[in-house]
């Protein structure tokens, strides 16, 4: 089975899928199997709910902090998004003096979410590291919730368009250099200027001008660091799984996504399907004598539940026609809230 070869053979798994599917506790499962084969495994977590958190035993930490053991080969690191961003700037940064002012700044947060493409970028650049370090087998990442998965494999993309194009930074520095008092000079940059002095001020733009001006000399190491992220995860250390739900408007989203991928490089991505409707690992599915005196209600319930299992199974099925390796998992009757817990979706996702 793949998954199984996966954790045994790569030096990454990537989880990816919107929010609510189920990723972190999939992800945590996948790092636990590896652990068990023996593999030194760290699972990356970006704001998992809180409870899952405390069950993996991982501290609310960042970059700067070191992986948390949680049992036989096994460690947790959970993403503190802003400490990483600051890790990024201090290490790109010429000086600490540079770095201090960038932080300090009113417009740092704005600047970083846009410049790293926010959460995606970061996690993945965290994974990067992580591996060039080598201190671990594998790395299972559980990528930010976002409202579209591809948004993680673009991040990368996002940022060296970004960079190549230096319109912005040359518009900032002129501008900065010229002063108030040649401000007529950027009317050659069209309407569009003229549009943002009045809405904001000239002050307000040379205090733009002076934030960008401090990433001066460091546009060359985030273009080659997002360059870098961008070939790592095309290469055949890692491998990338969508998690999804049985609902058909999510279901019907896979094939698109699939093709976006191959369009943008890369080649194989495995689906698991997760919250699947627990009657389809069981006979209930079939129609079913009931004993005289079950509750009319129950019976009620139990018809409703096989007729929605039946519909996830002909969208299931319809997709394992066009996709093999699919992995289902069953919906849990309770929260998943320890790792004996975690542990029971262990038979599902790697099914012999």
């Amino acid at each position: 089975m793949r998954l199984f070869d996966d954790i045994t053979t790569k030096k990454a798994i990537v989880i990816v899928g919107s929010g609510g599917v189920g990723k972190t506790t999939i992800s945590s499962a996948i790092a636990i199997k590896s652990s068990e084969e023996g593999r030194k495994t760290l699972v990356m977590t970006v704001d998992p709910a809180r409870r899952l958190a405390d069950s993996l035993k991982i501290p609310a930490v960042g970059i700067t902090s070191d992986p948390v053991k949680i049992g036989d080969n096994l460690y947790a690191f959970m993403v503190d998004m802003r400490k990483s961003a600051d890790r990024l700037v201090e290490r790109f940064s010429p000086s600490k003096e540079v770095a201090e002012k960038i932080k300090s700044h009113r417009f740092y947060k704005q600047a970083t979410d846009f410049l790293m493409g926010s959460h995606e970028y970061v996690a993945g650049e965290l994974l990067c590291d992580f591996y060039r370090k080598g201190e671990f087998d594998l790395i299972v990442l559980d990528t930010p919730p976002a409202r579209h998965a591809l948004e993680f494999f673009e991040a990368p993309s996002k940022v060296m368009d970004f960079l190549r194009s230096k319109i912005i930074s040359r518009f900032l520095k002129t501008y900065l250099t010229v002063g108030k008092t040649g401000v007529k000079i950027f009317k050659r940059f069209g309407g569009i200027f003229s549009i943002i002095e009045k809405l904001t001020g000239a002050n307000l733009l040379l205090e733009i001008s002076e934030f960008i001006l401090f990433f001066e000399g460091m546009y060359e190491k985030f273009f080659l660091e997002a360059e870098t992220l961008y070939s790592f995860l095309r290469s055949n250390d890692v491998s990338f799984y969508l998690v999804t739900s049985p609902e058909r408007e999510r279901i019907s989203e896979t094939a698109e996504f699939r093709e976006r991928l191959r369009e943008i490089g890369i080649k194989e991505c495995g689906l698991i399907i997760n919250k699947v409707n627990p009657l389809l690992f069981s006979n209930l599915t079939q129609e079913t004598e009931f004993p005289e005196g079950i509750d009319e209600k129950l019976n009620g319930i139990i018809n409703s539940m096989r007729k929605r299992a039946e519909v996830q199974k002909k969208i299931i099925d319809g997709l394992m026609k066009k996709q093999k390796d699919i992995v289902i998992i069953p919906e849990l009757p309770e929260e998943v809230h320890s790792i004996e817990k975690i542990k029971e979706l262990l038979p599902y996702l790697f099914k012999v």
